[in-house]
């Protein structure tokens, strides 16, 4: 998997969204981290069972997908902290203590962040947030030959940086073959078009 970092380019309001949108994020993490430790519960799907109304509840402006989002994100650090425990502390029992600084990453999917071209639409606690990237040629070509995995968004200072987990296409397959699969018609992106997830 490759991985493409773009700095962003916005101004002083859309960095303030972030940086809060970054905040609220952190602190969902934190619930959610909290929560699965008391229970005993570190995998994604127990942990979006236990948490997923409290998150939705507490932090209502996240929505959904970003609820779901946070959730991941703990789900994943709980089993990064267990890996490590695992190899420098393999006598240590329980969860792993897991929190979120406040300027830790946000995590995006196609439901939370699309890219048309070289447009950004990425939702915030403020609504979908548009803004235009700075970038190469080269780095819009890697966008577009390959399938977004996952989009992070890093920040600290006012200063953003969205990186784009790549993976390569797989080959299409005929639409017919996607409908019989699926049972589903989906209409295919223009190539301009990526979207995370």
């Amino acid at each position: 998997m490759k991985i493409l970092n773009v700095p962003l380019s916005l101004s002083a309001p859309q960095a303030a969204f972030l940086t809060e949108l970054q905040r609220v994020f952190a602190e969902a993490c934190n619930l959610v981290a909290a929560m699965g430790r008391e229970a005993g519960v570190t995998a994604r799907v127990a942990l979006h069972h236990l948490c997923y109304a409290t998150v939705r509840e507490r932090f209502p402006a996240l929505g959904s997908q970003l609820a779901c989002n946070a959730i991941y994100a703990a789900a994943r650090a709980f089993r990064k902290a267990q890996e490590v425990q695992a190899r420098l502390a393999p006598q240590a029992k329980g969860v792993p203590i897991v929190r979120f600084a406040p300027t830790a990453p946000v995590f995006f999917d196609r439901h939370t962040l699309s890219l048309r071209g070289e447009r950004v639409s990425m939702f915030t606690l403020d609504g979908r947030l548009h803004f235009d990237l700075s970038i190469s040629p080269e780095g819009l070509a890697a966008l577009r030959a390959a399938t977004v995995k996952e989009a992070v968004l890093q920040g600290r200072e006012g200063r953003f940086v969205l990186s784009f987990y790549l993976e390569e296409k797989a080959p299409e397959l005929p639409a017919e073959m996607v409908a019989q699969r699926s049972g589903v018609m989906v209409d295919s992106l223009a190539p301009a078009d990526v979207v995370a997830g």
